[in-house]
């Protein structure tokens, strides 16, 4: 099978979709299928593997980790048209989506997309009415999702979501898989002698970039409480982002500067000794699709502590692998302390946490949408002209907001 790939986000960017496209890439590779995928150019990276083609771009659009293209560019639409492609796997609605959408559909092949973000969750980014972009970017996604084959959600709540947004598409369940060989008897005290921190103190983890949809200050809160009743407890914290300086000033305020360790970015394998390492696993973000750390996390054998949020309830199982809680730093601060407090509930959670994380190993996964594919393959795709009026969507809301004011 020929899988053409398009994604507004990739390497050098570290994140869920650059970590999700490589996980199922490589299984389909093992597997002997061919690949091909389309991105963004970004300044002074180079890649070694012939099957990924750069597109002129704006890296970090409006601060974001999209990259805006350039107008259409005939040198993708020639080096797929060689590959020539049995379907199109877009990752984003809109953008270099849309260009693979337009290239698949007029070669009349399936199109899939991946919903692997609440777009309008970052409309705080955009310089004009935020509840207006909140509502244009659901208008654009859903009409996009409606002009693909299938839509793959990463999780349950997802795939509710879209459907009460009336996407009339078919929607598959299908989370990023954890490539399990990684965490294979991983070095629990790489962190400890790294970071020289003491065999009696007790580690918080979090994993993830450094941005305000994170939910990040709440969860510096909330672990500040924590530190004041245990003295030992020390939170590691390893992302980049252009938050890091006020989660700086907001430790410094809380008075736990000096026990937070910020370490930006990690590599593959360090990543993993630094989910063994820790005690706990702290998450507040309320904007995830799934949450692919918390599944790493488990994978490693760590217990989480959560906010009670969509696409993270589909992998935390509330007192069985880790513990979800309200947004409300008392409560999330009391779910540390007691997970903290009881070894046997930590070990009983890490058990529970593997046995979730063999369910979704990457293999799995990419077996299960590798299915999906060959079943789009065995009916003719619709060959309709995938023109999604962006801008008459637009227009409608900024007449629909006048009306309002008016």
């Amino acid at each position: 099978m020929k899988i053409a790939i398009f994604t507004n986000t990739f390497r050098p960017f570290v994140g869920g979709v650059t970590r999700s496209i490589e996980t199922f890439v490589r299984e389909y590779i093992g597997r002997g299928h061919q690949v091909h995928i389309f991105a963004p150019s970004f300044e002074g990276h180079k890649d070694q593997e012939p099957w990924i083609t750069r597109v002129a771009a704006i890296p970090r659009f409006n601060q974001t980790d999209f990259s805006l293209p350039l107008p259409f560019s005939f040198k993708v639409r020639s080096i797929f048209e060689k590959f020539n492609p049995d379907l199109v796997h877009v990752q984003h609605p809109f953008f270099l989506g849309e260009m693979g959408m337009h290239l698949g559909k007029n070669r009349g092949i399936p199109i899939v997309l991946t919903y692997h973000t609440q777009y309008e969750m970052y409309s705080h980014y955009a310089p004009i009415d935020a509840d207006l972009v909140k509502r244009w970017i659901i208008n654009v996604c859903t009409s996009f999702c409606n002009l693909c084959d299938l839509i793959v959600a990463p999780s349950d709540d997802i795939r509710t979501m879209l459907i009460s947004r009336e996407v009339k598409t078919r929607i598959e369940v299908i989370p990023t898989g954890i490539d399990l060989s990684l965490y294979r008897n991983p070095d629990r005290q790489w962190l400890r002698e790294t970071f020289g921190i003491k065999e009696d103190d007790m580690i918080l983890v979090h994993i993830g970039r450094l941005a305000k949809e994170k939910n990040l200050e709440f969860l510096f809160k909330s672990v500040a409480k924590a530190m004041r009743i245990r003295k030992n407890l020390i939170f590691f914290i390893a992302g980049l982002g252009d938050l890091e300086t006020d989660l700086r000033k907001a430790a410094d305020q809380f008075g736990i500067l000096h026990r937070v360790i910020f370490h930006g970015k990690m590599n593959p394998e360090e990543l993993v000794k630094a989910y063994a390492g820790g005690d706990l696993f702290v998450f507040s973000s309320l904007t995830e699709t799934q949450g692919l750390v918390l599944l790493e996390s488990m994978a490693a054998g760590t217990p989480v502590v959560a906010v009670d949020a969509p696409g993270v309830r589909d992998i935390v199982e509330d007192g069985v692998n880790g513990f979800l809680a309200a947004e409300d730093s008392d409560a999330f601060s009391e779910k540390i302390l007691l997970l903290l407090s009881s070894p046997e509930k930590r070990a009983a959670f890490s058990k529970a946490a593997l046995k979730n994380a063999e369910e979704l190993s990457s293999s799995n996964m990419a077996e299960r949408m590798l299915n999906e594919y060959a079943r789009l393959l065995q009916k003719p795709s619709s060959a309709l002209n995938p023109e999604i009026h962006h801008f008459k969507i637009l227009k409608g809301l900024l007449q629909e907001s006048v009306r309002k004011k008016s």
